[in-house]
């Protein structure tokens, strides 16, 4: 990583050559997280887990971002320098259990479609959007079969006493 660094990089990341020693759902949900980054337009290096050597200029221009939660992976790429990946082999886990449970890769994974994307903010605007058209729909629907008389299929007709 240092070569890298005095070759004129300002970042370089240390990404996983394989997956191999991980479980097939571990591996299947990471294809899909950077599958999906990637399609939302989120500039992310694969299978990196957070370890990079960066020089103090970058360090600097990463440190102007006062973000509350900050999502390194794809911070990194848009601070704009120079950079490149250098893949390594990692071991097999030989003590401990994981820090990254299912919950907590998945808050891991909103938080980055979220925190770099505003597809998923369209998505949700258009799903709000095309439920309020369809209740609008269904109110009027059910308001012209109520003035002509006719009986709206699960409503009651009949108001029940108290």
């Amino acid at each position: 990583m240092l070569d890298k660094i005095k070759e004129g990089h300002d970042v370089v990341y240390a990404a996983r050559k394989s997956r191999g020693i991980d479980s097939l759902f571990k591996r299947k949900t990471a294809d899909v997280f950077y599958w999906i980054m990637k399609k939302f337009g989120v500039d992310i290096v694969p299978n990196h887990a957070d370890f990079r050597m960066v020089t103090r200029r970058a360090l600097n221009a990463f440190l102007k971002f006062h973000e509350n939660n900050h999502f390194i992976r794809a911070t990194f790429p848009i601070v704009g320098f120079p950079s490149c990946v250098v893949y390594y082999d990692r071991p097999e886990r030989l003590a401990g259990e994981t820090k990254y449970p299912f919950r907590k890769m998945l808050e891991f994974a909103i938080d980055g479609l979220t925190s770099f994307s505003t597809v998923p903010l369209r998505i949700c605007s258009l799903v709000g959007l095309l439920v309020y058209l369809l209740a609008l729909l269904m109110l009027s629907w059910s308001l012209i079969v109520k003035i002509f008389g006719g009986a709206i299929p699960g409503w009651t007709s009949t108001v029940a006493p108290l």
